[in-house]
């Protein structure tokens, strides 16, 4: 039996040592699908949600969350099982929506000063051999990430989720893009909280 175990582990070895894939670069997002995003859209309809005709609602006592549809239809937690005792509208959430979705302030950049866009027309290519787990993705692929985010924060006040939708990336491209707008979003709506839109120099840490 340890010599079954023994040559188990020396098989194992030998393929870890043979997998010819490049790490990920230093900072780079872990692998991520569509999922990650999941709380963005209810879990019944796997509609997005939005702030006017498909509201997040939080069921008590489990703490799920999904549309008010489907909490005046059921009187059971379609995720747990559990029996409603209220539900109310979801803000936290609908705050997060607010701030991915609606431009924060200036006008959209004309479409030739449009960085993203401008990464999306000139490595085409590239982008479209992106439609792979982000861990198989290959340094001049992950240097084009960098740049898209880039584009991203570069025009951080008005960008939101359309952007994304509408550049026509695959689905990991698309799902890293956007666990990534989220982060810059948050960041830029609390700043302007804040009063410190006028401070030159922060990072927006992504």
């Amino acid at each position: 039996m340890n010599d079954i175990l023994a040559e188990a582990r020396r098989s194992v070895l030998r393929a870890s040592s043979t997998d010819e894939s490049p790490p990920p670069p230093p900072g780079a997002l872990s692998p991520i699908e569509d999922e990650d995003v999941h709380f963005l859209r209810c879990p019944v309809h796997l509609r997005d949600y939005n702030v006017t005709d498909h509201l997040p609602h939080v069921i008590y006592p489990c703490g799920h969350t999904v549309c008010r549809e489907v909490c005046v239809r059921e009187s059971r937690c379609p995720l747990c099982r559990t029996n409603f005792r209220n539900h109310a509208l979801n803000r936290s959430l609908i705050e997060v929506i607010s701030t991915f979705n609606t431009p924060l302030s200036e006008p959209d950049p004309k479409l030739e000063d449009n960085a993203f866009l401008h990464v999306l027309q000139h490595k085409q290519k590239i982008v479209d051999s992106m439609n792979i787990p982000l861990e198989r993705w290959n340094g001049e692929q992950w240097n084009v990430f960098s740049l898209l985010v880039n584009g991203l924060k570069t025009h951080a006040n008005v960008c939101n989720r359309t952007w994304i939708d509408a550049a026509g990336c695959n689905g990991h491209l698309a799902s890293a893009l956007r666990k990534k707008l989220i982060h810059i979003r948050k960041v830029v709506y609390n700043r302007k909280l804040l009063g410190w839109e006028e401070i030159h120099g922060l990072p927006l840490g992504v």
